[in-house]
């Protein structure tokens, strides 16, 4: 099963949908905190909802997967990411909440193109990347669409840990640390 990621940035609706469809995707899963845009107002969810649904592709916001994750601060046992938000958002999958709308998320995958949608151009630079992360774990190929008709295998981090079907980012070496 390939899940694919892409990231709306500065596009225009019409860009994304044809990055979009260059995949053959049939659901966009938008894992937006909050699915709007001052900037890119063609990325609010009404707005979006009926772009998607006019060139023929499902929409679904999925809150659950959201980021802007309030994380165990000291206590994380993700001290392998530096940046406070990546940390708060690989706390957030430990809990049941992530771990069920994965599984959800992997299920439709299976049976229809999905891509996970997030505001953030560059996947490494979003928590799309932590959900990659988690969907390798889960036995899933993730790919990362850049433009049409391109689109990046998703790596694990080399600070990555498998533990069963779950990621753990615990410090085994300090020169790995991103």
């Amino acid at each position: 099963m390939t899940l694919y990621t892409i990231g709306h940035g500065t596009r225009t609706a019409q860009e994304l949908i044809e990055a979009l469809q260059s995949f053959d995707v049939r659901l966009v899963a938008d894992v937006r905190a909050y699915p709007r845009s001052r900037t890119n107002p063609q990325f609010n969810e009404d707005v979006l909802r009926q772009t998607v649904a006019q060139a023929g592709l499902a929409y679904e916001h999925w809150r659950s997967l959201g980021g802007r994750r309030r994380g165990q601060g000291d206590a994380s046992p993700n001290d392998a990411w530096r940046h406070p938000a990546f940390r708060a958002y690989a706390d957030y999958m430990l809990e049941e909440a992530f771990l069920s709308a994965l599984d959800m998320l992997l299920t439709h995958a299976a049976h229809t193109v999905t891509a996970v949608m997030c505001s953030e151009t560059l996947w490494w630079r979003c928590h799309r990347r932590l959900i990659a992360d988690a969907a390798i774990a889960r036995g899933a190929q993730v790919l990362h669409i850049m433009r049409p008709g391109v689109a990046v295998p998703h790596q694990l981090p080399p600070f990555a840990h498998l533990v069963g079907d779950k990621v753990s980012y615990v410090v085994t070496a300090p020169s790995v640390r991103p």
